[in-house]
């Protein structure tokens, strides 16, 4: 893919790539352009921090998480529930994790190969077939759901279509991918 100029969007998609040396390049080059603007980026996340401390103070809010458990209407405890119940889990990931790097053949997986296919290049399916395999799932699992889904497609509020002008939140350059 050489030194093109892609978008956040664009680059991301090559994390799925079954060539590892195209996903290690992808990473790499996120990399790059974050370290190129690391104090920028730096600077804008401990400002975006600090004015959360001012409001949470203000507001009167116990911990950092206190405004997102209000804004989701979820108790603290069912928070801490699930995130202890996570953590106690961890070697259920491990075990993914392990069983994918055998799967894989490789010695070490890496940050790149988390998205890696385990059945190699399955092609691009086409919006409509993608479509309804997502409204199948959320059927299944919960017709509530599925009808709760089913306006994001008939009124088009998902805008899946790469096309010239359309950016993601930065443009990366360099890289191989």
């Amino acid at each position: 893919m050489g030194d093109e100029e892609l978008t956040q969007s664009e680059l991301l998609v090559n994390f799925y790539n079954p060539d590892r040396e195209t996903r290690k390049a992808a990473a790499a080059a996120l990399t790059d352009t974050l370290k190129q603007d690391a104090h920028v980026l730096t600077f804008i996340f401990n400002t975006l921090l600090h004015e959360k401390q001012i409001l949470d103070g203000l507001r009167g809010h116990s911990s950092p998480e206190a405004a997102r458990h209000l804004n989701n209407e979820v108790d603290e405890a069912v928070v801490n529930t699930v995130s202890d119940v996570c953590v106690n889990n961890y070697d259920i990931a491990a075990d993914y994790y392990r069983l994918k790097r055998e799967l894989l053949g490789l010695d070490e997986l890496t940050h790149y190969d988390r998205y890696a296919p385990l059945l190699g290049d399955r092609g691009s399916i086409p919006f409509d077939e993608a479509q309804g395999m997502v409204m199948d799932a959320f059927g299944r699992f919960s017709p509530q759901l599925a009808e709760i889904t089913e306006p994001f497609f008939s009124k088009r509020w998902i805008d899946a279509e790469l096309r010239a002008g359309k950016r993601g939140w930065c443009i990366l350059r360099g890289g191989h991918a």
